[in-house]
Formats: structure tokens, C-alpha cells, sequence
């Protein structure tokens, strides 16, 4: 999420409202029933040693349908594509657990789009759907959708045909990944993002510099997936483009691919306010673009030259921990954006409250937090160094995982002025240290 994406101005400042004086009348959110297809994800066929799948599958609508593009303001409507949007799974069987990690160039999925997902699945293999959050993707959330004077929101974003349909291929490539499993090997690297690629627009020089990375690879030495991991807004074209793209992960993912073979995956990392692409403001639509192929390169010979490095480690063994949280939120706009039938209704816990989760998965010398929202790096380095702490040498924060519920502050942030933004578009103040004591209390 983002400044310019204007939900504040519209119905706190700039028109000088409140939000029960927002027009808008109240209606059901968007409701979705399961889709027909059921992926059906096989049996497991690996015993003795760990296996590995990927694959990738096509998000882009066709040309032709009409698409809002998320993350910015209002009512952007999609004009043309400048590349392919897709999700990638990497399926992980140790013979006994079976997981399947999906990242979308999506700007973000709620929950009830995450468990369709499952459902569509079936039992037997446990699903993780994190998103890239790419700006320049349909809206699959409901907020940027048609809007009065472009400011006030009255229509949700999302075309439940679309949704259905990437429901599905969500789920397909999961079975794709499943059925091209394998026995591989697993090596972990660190990179550092190189100066110049990113910023913190808060608190200038403070973010998370690691890219973490896992590589699988089958015994004879071809690669089956590179999976890629470092913490930045996916919004290198700005706010005034109108063509559909991947963004960075695009050009990242086929610069791995070329070197490493298999299937790239790229993850976001601790991205919250507000790490973003360290292009210039004022830069047009051409020097935009020459900005994300320049980023793409730097990471990616970087992480290559990593990777050239790492060596197999002895893992036969995978892990998924997760855990439902329930939220109290003391942010009216939560209330409000499902009052007037902009997103799909959240779902209610035993106490009342919404729920979500957080989960980790634990693979030899890496822990990767899963994080439903975009964490500060107050806050995500503080789940980063609690994974160290328990031994883990390539701890990572996987945002936007299996739900987006905006930034997540610490209380300190929640309260001071420069936060004042991400405040209005977080669950509340103290929402992050609720999510971290429940990451903290799955077992190590």
C-alpha cells in the first residue's frame, strides 16, 4: 500500500470528512462460492529423501476485460501489458510433509481467497500463498476500484471472474509443481542488495540490506527452483503507468533462470513504511523503466554469484507451523471498507474479532516467518533476530503471506506523525506484537 493510493485524503482529509459521514451507502461485500475445478494434488512419492517441484502459470487477464490496477490511487485502469504477470509454486515432499509455497504478482489476496485456494487443493499437502505485492497487478482485493471525483471509493475493484479463475490456476500450479517433484538437494546463500537500489522514505538508510536464497537441485546437478527473498514495494513504474507488468520480480526471476535453469521465485521481505524502489519521484515513464531492468540486474549478479558458492546441506527433513490469530482492530477504516462492499468480508473468530495467521516453515539452517501484511523493519527485523537467536542462519520474513492486513507498526510507530499514513491502513497499534508473540510461541 501507498501514500498515493489516496483512501485517507478521500474520506479523512481531503474532503474533511469522517467516515460515517462517507456517502456511500452500506452493501454485502463481494461473495464468492468454490470453484468447480478441484486440483486433486496426487499422492506423495517421495519416501527416503526429500523431493522437490516448480512451477509457473499465467495471472495475466486477457486483453479485452476490463482491469483496475492496484496499489496506487483510484480507478487505474489497465491500457495495455508490458509483460506477463504469473504465480510460482515450490512444492517440498519430505515423504512425510508435504508443502507447497506459492508467490503471485498480486499486490495482495485476503484470507478467504487463500483457504479457496486450499480447499481447491484438497488435504494432504499444506498450501502457503504469499504475494509479490506488484502495483502494477489487478486489483484482487477490492479497493481501487471506480471512485467519485477519483477519490472516494464506490465500487469494489474486483471482477469475480477473473478471481475465480485465478483461484484455479493458483491451485493448478500447485499440481503442476507436485507432479514434476524430484529428489534435489537444498543450498543456502546470503547476498546483501547492493547501495542505490532501495529506500526507506521514513527513515532514510534503515532496511533490511539481506537477500536471502535456496536453491533446489536435482542429484545429477540440473536445476529444479531458485527461490529469491529481499523486502521492497514492487512500484518501480509509478503511479501514472497503465500497463500491466510483473515489475522487478520479472526481469529478476528470467535473469536467474538463464543461469541457474528451473523455476525462479521471488518473495517479499520486510517492505513496510516505507521501503520502495530508489528511483527518483520526477522520473518518467522510460527512465522508470530503465530503473527496474538496472535493479533486476544488480540483484540478480549478486545472488548469482552467492549461489555459485553454496553448497548442498544435508536436509531431509521440512517443517510448517501455523497458527490462527484473532485481531481486535481500533482502525474504523477496517470496518468501513466492508460496510460499503469494497473487499470480501473478513471471518470472525470464537471471540468475535477477525482472524488470520501466521506461520514458519523450518528447513535445516533457514526459518521463514510467514507474515499476513507489510511489516516495518522495526518490526520485521525483530522476527528476523528472534529466528537467529534460536539458531537459524538464514532467518527470512515472507510478507503479505496467506493475507494482506496493510502495515504492520510497532505501538511507537503507530503513534508518531511520520507514521501517520501507514496508520490509517494498518489492523492497529498493537496488531504486530499480537503476530509476533504468536510466531514466537510455535516450537523451535
Amino acid at each position: 500500500m501507498k501514500d498515493r493510493r489516496g483512501f485517507l485524503s478521500a474520506c479523512l482529509g481531503g474532503l474533511g470528512l469522517s467516515l460515517g459521514a462517507c456517502v456511500i451507502p452500506s452493501r454485502p461485500g463481494p461473495r464468492f462460492s468454490p470453484a468447480n475445478l478441484r486440483a486433486r494434488a496426487p499422492k506423495a512419492s517421495c519416501r527416503s529423501r526429500l523431493c522437490a517441484g516448480a512451477a509457473a502459470i499465467d495471472l495475466t487477464p486477457p486483453e479485452g476485460v476490463a482491469t483496475w490496477l492496484a496499489g496506487f490511487g483510484f480507478q487505474r485502469s489497465r491500457k495495455s501489458v508490458r509483460d506477463p504477470i504469473s504465480a510460482r509454486c515450490l512444492y517440498l515432499d519430505d515423504g512425510e510433509h508435504r508443502l507447497a509455497l506459492v508467490v503471485a504478482d498480486l499486490i495482495g489476496l485476503l484470507r478467504p481467497t487463500v483457504q479457496r485456494v486450499r480447499a481447491l487443493v484438497g488435504e494432504g499437502v499444506e498450501v502457503a500463498v504469499a504475494c509479490t505485492h506488484n502495483h502494477q497487478s489487478p486489483d484482487t482485493m477490492g479497493y481501487w476500484g471506480p471512485a467519485l471525483m477519483h477519490l472516494v471509493p464506490v465500487k469494489t475493484g474486483l471482477d469475480r471472474g477473473y478471481q475465480r479463475v485465478l483461484e484455479q490456476r493458483l491451485a493448478q500450479v500447485v499440481l503442476q509443481a507436485i507432479k514434476r517433484a524430484v529428489p534435489v538437494q537444498l543450498a543456502f546463500a546470503r547476498a546483501e542488495l547492493p547501495k542505490g537500489l532501495v529506500k526507506n522514505l521514513r527513515h532514510p538508510g534503515i532496511y533490511d540490506p539481506a537477500i536471502e536464497l535456496l536453491e533446489a537441485r536435482r542429484r545429477d546437478g540440473q536445476g529444479v527452483a531458485t527461490l529469491a527473498h529481499f523486502g521492497c514495494h514492487a512500484e518501480t513504474l509509478g503511479d501514472q503507468n497503465r500497463a500491466l507488468s510483473a515489475d522487478f520480480p520479472g526481469p529478476l526471476r528470467a535473469r536467474l533462470e538463464a543461469q541457474r535453469g528451473g523455476t525462479a521465485l521471488y518473495a517479499n521481505g520486510i517492505l513496510g513504511g516505507m521501503i520502495t524502489p530508489d528511483v527518483p519521484d520526477d522520473a518518467d515513464a522510460q527512465a522508470r523503466g530503465q530503473f527496474l531492468e538496472h535493479l533486476a540486474e544488480q540483484v540478480a549478479t549478486v545472488s548469482l554469484a552467492a549461489l555459485a558458492q553454496a553448497r548442498p546441506q544435508p536436509i531431509d527433513r521440512i517443517r510448517y507451523l501455523r497458527a490462527e490469530v484473532e485481531l481486535a482492530s481500533d482502525n474504523p477504516l477496517y470496518h468501513y471498507v466492508e460496510r460499503v462492499g469494497l473487499i470480501e468480508s473478513r471471518q470472525l473468530g470464537a471471540t468475535g474479532h477477525f482472524s488470520t495467521e501466521v506461520g514458519r516453515i523450518d528447513l535445516g539452517p533457514a526459518s521463514w516467518a510467514l507474515v499476513p501484511g507489510e511489516p516495518t523493519p522495526q518490526v520485521g527485523l525483530r522476527i528476523k533476530n528472534t529466528m537467529l537467536k534460536a539458531g537459524r542462519t538464514h532467518p527470512a520474513v515472507i510478507s503479505l503471506a496467506n493475507d494482506e492486513l496493510g502495515y504492520l507498526l510497532d505501538p511507537s510507530e503507530y503513534d508518531d506523525p511520520l507514521f501517520s499514513y501507514e496508520a490509517t491502513v494498518s489492523p492497529g497499534r498493537d496488531a504486530a506484537l499480537r503476530l509476533e508473540a504468536v510466531l514466537a510461541s510455535l516450537p523451535v
